[in-house]
């Protein structure tokens, strides 16, 4: 009988489409929707909602807001997991999560 280990090394990845952690601010990935199915608001634009996030808050390559374009993130731990504001003026509340899935250590025997 023959056993398979497969196990996700987090610094074999230079793109990270899943989370390690709990607060994911390590996750790269293109996911651009909340867990309810609103697309998100750019990073490098205020409208609809202002903010004050800059380049040094986002984890892309060399610290790019315009690299992160609308896809979840958490910049400086700013909440719970990642997130987004939602790209809809009249939204109440303006951000919401994102359902970013945990990347998987897995053992097959």
């Amino acid at each position: 009988m023959c056993c398979l280990l497969l196990i996700h090394d987090i610094t074999s990845l230079s793109f990270l489409a899943c989370r390690h952690t709990t607060a994911g601010t390590e996750y790269r990935g293109h996911i651009a929707t909340t867990a309810s199915g609103k697309v998100c608001q750019r990073w490098d634009t205020t409208t609809p909602h202002p903010h004050p996030y800059v380049n040094a808050d986002f984890p892309e390559d060399g610290n790019s807001i315009t690299s992160a374009n609308n896809y979840c993130r958490n910049p400086k731990k700013a909440q719970a997991a990642p997130w987004c504001f939602v790209n809809d003026a009249a939204a109440s509340p303006t951000w919401e999560y994102c359902n970013v899935p945990f990347c998987g250590k897995y053992i097959l025997l």
